[in-house]
């Protein structure tokens, strides 16, 4: 037991949390579950090694801001254009389904205005690093599904700026014409960003990187990265919006596989602390009280989501295998919930028991993704064979009932041809 981390403790937590990512790794799970797991074993619920989580929860922070940064860096902005129409369509339609069912929900629970607003954000929200990893999996990533998933989750990316905003004001009250006025000012200056890094043409940086200065690309990044946050919070709007749009910038510049390349390793530790500061939070004995009840709102809303989304894809007139693939891939909650319900928590919008219960679904939800996709190839595989099962039995009767039909209205055609009168079953 420590309240205060020193380095040899310090060493003891990276260690734990490759030790179990790698492990999920190996069951075919993300990373993400591991650092998440080893939260949980060295937090409070488990053996109690961290208990001050002040620390842990610096560096959270930080990766917070990382992750949002590396999300802008690796968008593609001119491969996203081709998918944009349909991708933004669905991922608005997720959003109006959300706040539906949040909002009614609302009128017979009581919740508050800002619980409602979380969790229909969260439920809108998908993982990209899970549908990526089920995508190279099935070897989809290329295809028509691959391409269309991949612009609903940078749609949905882009989906997290607004929601930022909004639950960051819930902490003071929600000041509707300020609120308003963060919102516009923050998508317009997202939308002109957007509409001049699309260009054909790549805008070069204003710093030449070379092979005597490699220290250059990772103080750049991390420059703008911090930089753009420090005035993106500064003006009023959130400093994970600043960084965010940091990465924007510099992922569609001529450098942005260097910068890709050296950023990687920081962003990979400090992500790895969100998420350990994730499972910190998590009550073990919270998850044994009310097992039946997580386990029925995950799966719930496993299925839930697949429906909305096929839906939304097919009221877009996309294609029956692509639209009920691609609703799969998209089926559960995402990594950025963590984000907003830890802003939630700040905010003060979520009890104890509503933090605890919307972590752990989002983290049961991530682990049972990969499951249904499986179900749902094993079901298609089965569909097939079935269907070319009927297919090769109609053609059989087909075949037969020509044959007797050619047989009975015309006998001297029939004989010409060669075939033998058919017998009577």
């Amino acid at each position: 037991m420590h309240t205060v981390l020193g380095l040899q403790e310090i060493a003891l937590v990276i260690t734990a949390a490759l030790f179990c990512g790698l492990l999920l790794e190996r069951f075919r799970q993300p990373a993400i579950l591991g650092y998440i797991l080893a939260g949980v074993i060295l937090g409070p619920s488990g053996i109690a090694y961290i208990e001050d989580v002040s620390i842990i929860q610096l560096f959270a922070d930080f990766g917070i801001l990382m992750v949002l940064f590396v999300v802008g860096l690796s968008l593609d902005l001119r491969s996203f254009k081709r998918t944009m129409g349909i991708s933004l369509s669905v991922v608005c339609g997720q959003i109006v389904i959300s706040l539906c069912i949040a909002f009614t929900l609302n009128a017979f629970m009581q919740w508050s205005l800002g619980f409602s607003l979380l969790l229909a954000f969260v439920l809108a929200l998908s993982s990209t690093a899970v549908a990526v990893k089920m995508l190279e999996a099935s070897q989809e990533l290329n295809t028509d599904v691959g391409r269309l998933t991949l612009g609903v989750l940078i749609a949905q990316d882009l989906a997290i700026v607004p929601m930022i905003l909004i639950l960051r004001d819930l902490d003071h009250g929600i000041q509707w014409v300020s609120l308003s006025l963060k919102i516009f000012v923050a998508l317009g200056i997202l939308s002109a960003f957007v509409w001049w890094l699309s260009r054909p043409r790549k805008v070069p940086l204003f710093v030449n990187f070379s092979a005597e200065r490699p220290e250059l690309p990772s103080l750049v990044s991390l420059s703008f990265c911090f930089g753009f946050a420090t005035v993106s919070g500064f003006i009023g709007l959130s400093v994970a919006y600043g960084a965010f749009l940091a990465g924007l910038i510099l992922g569609n510049l001529k450098e942005r596989a260097i910068m890709l390349q050296v950023i990687m390793p920081i962003y990979s530790v400090l992500v790895m602390t969100f998420f350990l500061s994730v499972g910190l939070f998590i009550n073990i004995s919270f998850i044994w009280a009310h097992l039946w009840l997580i386990l029925a709102l995950s799966l719930g809303i496993i299925v839930f989501k697949t429906l909305i989304n096929f839906g939304l894809l097919r009221a877009l007139r996309q294609p029956w295998p692509t639209t009920f693939l691609a609703g799969v891939m998209l089926s559960q909650m995402g990594e950025f919930a963590f984000l907003l319900i830890s802003i939630g928590w700040d905010s003060r919008v979520l009890s104890p028991f509503a933090q605890q219960m919307l972590i752990t679904l989002t983290a049961i939800s991530l682990a049972i993704s990969p499951l249904w996709v499986m179900l749902y190839g094993k079901m298609s595989a089965y569909h097939l064979r079935a269907q070319a099962t009927f297919q090769q039995t109609l053609d059989v009767y087909v075949h037969l009932l020509g044959g007797w039909a050619e047989y009975l209205f015309s006998p001297q055609a029939y004989q010409k041809k060669g075939r033998k009168t058919p017998k009577k079953p």
